[in-house]
This record gives C-alpha cells, structure tokens and sequence, in this order.
C-alpha cells in the first residue's frame, strides 16, 4: 500500500509562533488572548493592550480588507518590533512552544 498526500485537501493551519490571539480594533490589533507557555507569555504580554504598527508599519486592511498578521505564524527566531498605542516599543522573539 501506497499513501500519498490529497493534493486536493487544504494546507495545514499555521502554528503561531508569537503566542499572541489578536483581534483588529478600529486601525488597532487588540491582544485576546496569551497563550500559556508561548513567546508572548513569557514576554510579559496580557490581554487588552493595543498595537498600533508592526515592525514599524502602521496597523491597516489590505486590499481585501483583511489585516496581515502572518507574522505572528513566521519563523521561530524572529523578532518582532511591535509598537503599542500607548507610544511604547517592544520586541518579541518568535519561537515554536507546542
């Protein structure tokens, strides 16, 4: 017996990396959640604080009214500078934590 992918089936769900459960709040991405055990977490991130740019580009839609937040899936090792609303900057290490 042979098994073989479905190259029909959809791609796998992306792992975050971040730790981060984000929402977007009026040109604003709300944190939702930390996951337990994640980058975020043991960063110090808690729920409700608002970013306002990643990596210094403003928080907006793209062309399919969508927001872009695939950096929260990319590679561990990665860091992040994110820019909260509040004028302050903090960085976050991407990493693999389940």
């Amino acid at each position: 017996m042979v098994i073989a992918p479905n190259p029909e089936s959809p791609p796998p769900p992306l792992k975050s990396t971040s730790g981060l459960l984000l929402g977007y709040d009026r040109a604003r991405l709300r944190v939702l959640h930390v996951m337990a055990g994640g980058p975020a977490a043991r960063a110090g991130w808690k729920a409700d604080e608002l970013i306002c740019a990643v990596d210094g580009q403003p928080i907006a839609p793209t062309s399919g009214s969508t927001i872009d937040v695939r950096w929260g899936t990319d590679k561990p090792g990665r860091v992040v500078r994110l820019s909260l609303c509040d004028g302050t900057e903090r960085t976050l290490t991407l990493a693999n934590f389940y």
